[in-house]
């Protein structure tokens, strides 16, 4: 059963969103220009519904290097993908919450430790791959690039 949505325009919303507005900055908002009381994950939800891409205000070209593959949303928001996700904001001197950038440091210095990278398939989401000398960033295995022929 679909419930009611307190999502007066959705247009202004998607908007928000993808000027990279945080949840609780639209909650607020929503209660000082239309008077509605709305929880922030009410705003996490119309962006997850629409498949609209997250809102951490990262460069998407830094992403786009962390994340090449296109990930399936059931793994989306866990594990190594906030893991990406976050490393990108430490790498671009943006905020981080002491307790996310210090798990995420050391998630990523366990893998460099491990001489470890991630990366992805659909079928498994994100794994650990031993990393390649010479073609694999420090981070993520390279996707493979199909080459056609000339």
């Amino acid at each position: 059963m679909a419930y009611p949505s307190k999502i007066v325009d959705r247009a202004e919303v998607r908007t928000w969103i993808l000027e990279g507005r945080t949840y609780k900055w639209m909650a607020e908002e929503y209660l000082r220009k239309y008077h509605i009381e709305i929880s922030p994950s009410a705003f996490s939800n119309f962006r997850a519904e629409r498949d609209l891409p997250y809102r951490y205000g990262v460069n998407e070209n830094m992403r786009d290097k962390l994340k090449p593959w296109k990930v399936r949303r059931e793994h989306q928001g866990k594990g190594a993908d906030v893991h990406i996700n976050y490393l990108a904001r430490i790498l671009q001197g943006l905020p981080v919450p002491p307790d996310r950038e210090k798990s995420t440091r050391n998630f990523w210095r366990n893998l460099q430790d491990q001489n470890l990278v991630i990366t992805y398939t659909p079928e498994l989401g994100y794994v650990t791959v031993p990393r390649r000398e010479g073609v694999d960033g420090p981070y993520i295995r390279e996707p493979e690039v199909e080459v056609a022929p000339v």
